[in-house]
């Protein structure tokens, strides 16, 4: 903003320039626009960048009952504050936002308090900060107390499932979330497929079939196949769905003349991030290379500005890349360095991992 960017807020794409399929309330919305409005209103090049921010959607029976939320929806509810009544859940899926919304789903309350633990979990919250005010208990020992106290009100413990499809070695969410989600207490069920969802009007259960591995499939990866006759429930009152995320792309209409790619996203030279369409340009998670790290997304930036510049001014820029080395004073470690252990960062203790608390600390001084 500072270089004198403009920025419209409230200001949407819209499939037709109508409110109509926009989520509501859509009362505060300064307008609503389309690609050609754009160029209307005399924009010469535009740069498409709204993310991947729809959850992909698991088309079995039953996907349509309530207490089936999709992983996106879930965390942004969860993280803008409102409660969610979910007891037991099960999350399908094996990246990292599956287990994200496992971790988080463990750390809602789930079920109602009854006054009397309400009041007996106030007692024990007073008992505790007179304690801590009247000093007749170390700090460690009056924050165990409130944590006590806190856990009294915390609404009933609950348990995540995570259903993935392939093993544990096929997982591609990282290895630190789910040595985390298993250390607050979740359970991997591998080689699980969920078939349907059983319930009428809210879920009760998913039945799920076992898998077994054949050769890899054109990813590289272990193609899963159901095993006949190995279908299974498990019971659940919600079910998040996690299986991975597309962009909401129905801004576009087929006169804008931006080509979608055949595995989803927006087709794009990956050198130019130039679209299908004259002076449109794309770039980050919406692109056909889907959800990526935000550095890519960084990069395509840079790309795109430089080549929407030469766009307009009707160039091709040579970019060169150079680098230079300065040499430094000889440095050695200390001997045997590569045998010190890495240290992982300290967490938050289990039990004061609620809400949208931060249970990754940072390290101590020493």
């Amino acid at each position: 903003l500072d270089l004198g960017v403009e920025l419209r807020l409230n200001t949407p794409l819209g499939p037709d320039g109508s409110t109509e399929t926009l989520p509501s309330p859509v009362e505060a919305l300064a307008e609503v626009l389309t690609l050609a409005d754009l160029r209307k209103q005399g924009y010469e090049a535009i740069f498409i960048a709204v993310g991947a921010h729809r959850s992909r959607g698991l088309y079995i029976d039953g996907a349509e009952l309530d207490g089936v939320l999709r992983a996106t929806d879930f965390l942004l509810n969860v993280n803008q504050g409102y409660r969610l009544d979910l007891g037991n859940r099960v999350v399908v899926g094996g990246g990292n936002v599956a287990l994200d919304a496992a971790r988080t789903a463990l750390r809602q309350a789930d079920a109602a308090v009854e006054p009397e633990d309400v009041h007996l979990a106030l007692d024990a919250a007073r008992s505790a900060l007179r304690q801590v005010v009247e000093g007749d208990q170390v700090a460690e020992d009056a924050i165990a107390a409130m944590d006590a106290a806190r856990s009294a009100m915390r609404l009933g413990a609950t348990e995540v499932s995570i259903l993935y499809r392939r093993s544990r070695a096929e997982m591609p969410a990282s290895d630190e979330e789910v040595a985390e989600a298993e250390h607050e207490g979740a359970r991997f069920r591998y080689l699980t497929n969920p078939v349907r969802i059983l319930g009428n009007p809210r879920v009760v259960a998913v039945e799920c079939i076992r898998m077994e591995l054949w050769p890899p499939d054109e990813s590289g990866r272990r193609r899963p196949l159901p095993i006949p006759g190995s279908e299974f429930v498990i019971e659940a009152d919600s079910v998040v769905i996690a299986i991975g995320q597309t962009p909401d792309l129905s801004f576009l209409r087929e006169e804008d003349g931006v080509q979608l790619a055949r595995q989803g996203g927006i087709a794009i030279d990956p050198e130019t991030m130039a679209t299908t369409a004259p002076g449109v340009f794309s770039g980050g998670d919406v692109t056909a290379a889907g959800p990526r790290i935000i550095i890519q997304a960084v990069a395509d930036g840079l790309r795109a500005a430089r080549a929407i510049d030469d766009y307009l001014q009707g160039r091709q820029t040579q970019v060169r890349a150079r680098g230079t080395m300065t040499v430094i004073e000889p440095y050695a470690m200390p001997p045997n360095y590569q045998k010190i252990p890495r240290r992982p960062p300290p967490g938050l203790p289990l039990e004061r991992r609620v809400g949208i608390a931060e249970v990754e600390l940072v390290y101590p001084e020493a």
